[in-house]
């Protein structure tokens, strides 16, 4: 048998795509700019991306359909670079690597650096530059993470089904008069840290806030993003409610309703629903706790309802809970379906 190495990179782009696809493309990649270029002239496809920037963690993981590749930082001080022998140079760095190779050809890659944010960044516009990068999931807490060049790597990225996750959602339970409920237990966000992402980022990213900003914080912009959820609304006022353009509007129903999304206001936003002039939500979900007087009397006032369905369901602790779904039309004759069920209101327009 003929010792010598295999020519891969002589190979048609055609062969040389087959054998590449049975293989785990990263490692490929990272062996010279001959194979960067070859790489990227596959226009592979990644499965997901998850990329953290958070204090305690610093991570990059990309997926492809059978194998997976997993990135994290250790700052340099103190530590055995001999440890550490691969050296790879990207964005004009190099960075040293431990690079660990698994027999079903996942990889793991633990690299020495100076500041992990950074090289992060680095990291992350080498793989968008190489593969095409589709359900990317962003989570960042921290304020030292949420910088205009963050956000200017995040919004260069292709379109798909990407989000953004600031914070992480802690849950706190406390006891009441009626028993116990749950409050969120949410790291805090400077202003102009969360007013950053509000401006810049993308609209066709999704934006998940589980963090909460300082008080007196608002925001006077139309929300852009198309999927809008937050772990807390206690910042986000009616009229923020009323200007968004997002498509999707969720509110975690963990915890107790956001107070400004009332029986009245609720009702108002249905009222200029039905008249065509909120356009833009397809979609809300808070939570709610309204009995059946208050949805009969207050919350369809004035509008026209049909296809009602109503349902009584006893909980856990033994109440009866009064459940009500029905159907209204706007004057331009969409349809959309209206219910609260399990404490939880929902709007989709059909």
């Amino acid at each position: 048998m003929d010792p010598s190495p295999f020519p891969l990179q002589r190979l048609p782009l055609v062969p040389f795509g087959n054998i590449v696809r049975l293989i785990n493309p990263l490692p490929l990649a990272l062996c010279s700019k001959r194979c960067q270029n070859a790489v990227r002239a596959l226009k592979l496809t990644t499965e997901y991306v998850n990329i953290t920037r958070a204090p305690d963690e610093y991570f990059v993981e990309l997926i492809f359909t059978s194998h997976k590749n997993s990135w994290s930082f250790v700052l340099n001080k103190g530590i055995n670079k001999f440890e550490y022998p691969d050296c790879y140079a990207l964005d004009g760095q190099m960075f040293q690597t431990s690079t660990e190779c698994y027999n079903n050809g996942d990889n793991e890659f633990v690299t020495l650096c100076e500041d992990r944010l950074l090289a992060v960044n680095v990291v992350e516009k080498f793989v968008k530059s190489i593969f095409h990068c589709k359900e990317i999931c962003y989570k960042i807490d921290g304020n030292e993470n949420i910088t205009e060049a963050v956000l200017e790597i995040i919004n260069d990225t292709h379109s798909g089904s990407s989000e953004v996750e600031l914070g992480y959602l802690g849950v706190n339970v406390r006891r009441g008069r009626n028993g116990t409920y749950r409050v969120p237990n949410l790291p805090p966000i400077e202003n102009d840290a969360l007013k950053l992402v509000l401006d810049t980022l993308r609209e066709d990213i999704d934006l998940k806030i589980n963090c909460c900003p300082g008080e007196g914080f608002q925001y006077d912009k139309p929300i852009r993003q198309k999927y809008f959820h937050m772990g807390t609304a206690n910042w986000f006022t009616f009229k923020n409610f009323m200007d968004s353009k997002c498509e999707y509007f969720h509110v975690n129903t963990m915890f107790r309703p956001p107070f400004h999304f009332s029986l009245k206001n609720v009702n108002t936003y249905l009222k200029r629903w039905n008249t065509g002039a909120q356009p833009h939500i397809r979609k809300i979900l808070i939570k709610c706790e309204w009995n059946q007087r208050q949805i009969n009397q207050t919350l369809f006032d004035g509008i026209d309802v049909f296809d009602i369905v109503e349902t009584t369901q006893q909980d856990n602790n033994g109440a009866v809970a009064y459940q009500f779904e029905c159907k209204i039309q706007g004057v331009n004759g969409t349809a959309a379906s209206v219910s609260t069920k399990q404490q939880k209101f929902r709007f989709q327009v059909l």
